[in-house]
């Protein structure tokens, strides 16, 4: 009988299977929620960029309009100094004007 309960438990023991461990996966939801945050603040960013490119935009227009009625109305105190014997250069109202039109913001708008 001893024989047997031996033979028995040697049995049940090759059985048994092994032992498997499962393997751990933490997860970090505040990672996740910054992840979140930052495509939300991304996002704004762009929407911000779109907005500051239109203003630009608009900006540099009303710059064209503005400097191209500068230079007709230095052309028009030109014209009326000359035709008073003047001379417009001497004038500050019209240096300013000059000094605007050289700027390279001006200058530079395409």
């Amino acid at each position: 009988m001893n024989t047997l309960k031996t033979t028995m438990s040697k049995i049940a023991q090759i059985e048994q299977p092994e032992r498997t461990d499962l393997a751990k996966h933490e997860v970090d939801l505040a990672l996740a929620e910054d992840l979140r945050k930052a495509e939300d603040s991304l996002k704004t960013a762009v929407l911000n960029a779109s907005a500051i490119e239109r203003n630009f935009e608009e900006a540099k227009k009303t710059l064209k309009a503005e400097a191209n009625k500068s230079r007709l109305l230095m052309e028009k105190f030109r014209v009326n100094a000359s035709e008073l014997g003047l001379d417009p250069t001497k004038n500050n109202i019209y240096k300013m004007i000059e000094a605007y039109l050289q700027a390279d913001i001006i200058k530079n708008l395409k």
